[in-house]
């Protein structure tokens, strides 16, 4: 449940952080972004593994 919840903010924080950094070409916006977004995928496969178990 709590990695559930972290990876719900990751993905808000990943869309937030490519939004700002597109839209005022800041480099650190982008990077933050993508980084955030690959934790949102590995904490997901994460989950869906855990529960196929």
């Amino acid at each position: 449940m709590v990695l559930k919840r972290l990876a719900d903010w990751l993905e808000k924080i990943s869309v937030a952080g490519l939004a700002v950094g597109l839209f005022q070409l800041n480099t650190a916006g982008v990077i933050t972004g993508v980084l955030a977004f690959c934790g949102t995928m590995l904490l997901t496969h994460h989950i869906h593994k855990k529960d196929a178990k």
